[in-house]
């Protein structure tokens, strides 16, 4: 079930990119475990992404959790 959620995730986040910067050549979503488990099951780096989409990464991860809705196993982001 984890690594559904895990390929779910990266999914959904691509999606949210590939609507938002159609033009943009976006990297691979990678799905990694944070450092310390009160910061949740998953994380996604953001600054592979920064220079593509000429975006802060926070800017990004906010796009990204405004957009991408509920994603049903996952509680929020």
């Amino acid at each position: 079930m984890y690594r559904h959620l895990e390929h779910l995730l990266a999914e959904r986040v691509l999606e949210c990119l590939q609507r938002r910067y159609p033009e943009a050549s976006l990297p691979r979503v990678v799905v990694e475990q944070p450092p310390k488990v009160e910061l949740g099951d998953f994380e996604i780096p953001m600054f592979p992404f920064a220079k593509p989409l000429r975006s802060a990464p926070l800017k990004i991860a906010e796009i990204i959790r405004a957009e991408v809705g509920a994603i049903e196993g996952i509680a929020e982001m």
